[in-house]
């Protein structure tokens, strides 16, 4: 098996599920560990390395036959690994989908090299500096532990109220 064959597991050694979810944890560890991720992940970077302009999620669940959450999960695993990445550019409402190895062929503002980053984990983000910053500053209050305990308070409030 080469090292590309390997699944990308970028959860904690897992290929991700919805955590307050028994059903979907279940899932999860055992298509991670029956083959199933690793079968999916490969049949999705060779459809795209085989599409010169590309796959929407919409094209990828129909050329393999595989429902829209376990393709949508499996591209962003994918693109959080680096191993696709999609562009700016949509097709019928929806990001276009390459294989890594074509990278050279667009423009850095044509890519989106990192999935978007969800409100609700920008808001957690913004949540774990603040935590920090408290324990600093009860650690050893000074004047910098006070000013950054401030600054990431306004940082999560900003998330949080979407300004």
């Amino acid at each position: 098996m080469k090292t590309s064959d390997h699944p990308s597991l970028p959860y904690n050694g897992k290929s991700g599920h919805v955590a307050a979810s028994k059903t979907s944890t279940a899932r999860a560890v055992f298509e991670d560990s029956s083959g199933v991720t690793s079968k999916r992940q490969l049949a999705i970077l060779d459809a795209l390395d085989a599409a010169a302009y590309g796959k929407t999620w919409k094209e990828l669940s129909a050329d393999l036959n595989v429902h829209h959450g376990s393709i949508s999960g499996a591209l962003s695993v994918l693109h959080k690994c680096g191993r696709v990445f999609a562009l700016k550019q949509t097709r019928d409402n929806s990001q276009i989908y390459h294989h890594n190895n074509r990278r050279f062929e667009f423009n850095d503002d044509e890519r989106l090299d990192f999935p978007v980053r969800t409100a609700h984990a920008q808001a957690s983000d913004a949540l774990q500096a603040l935590l920090l910053a408290v324990d600093q500053l009860l650690e050893c209050q000074t004047m910098q532990t006070v000013a950054a305990v401030r600054h990431a308070n306004e940082m999560y409030k900003a998330v949080k109220h979407g300004i």
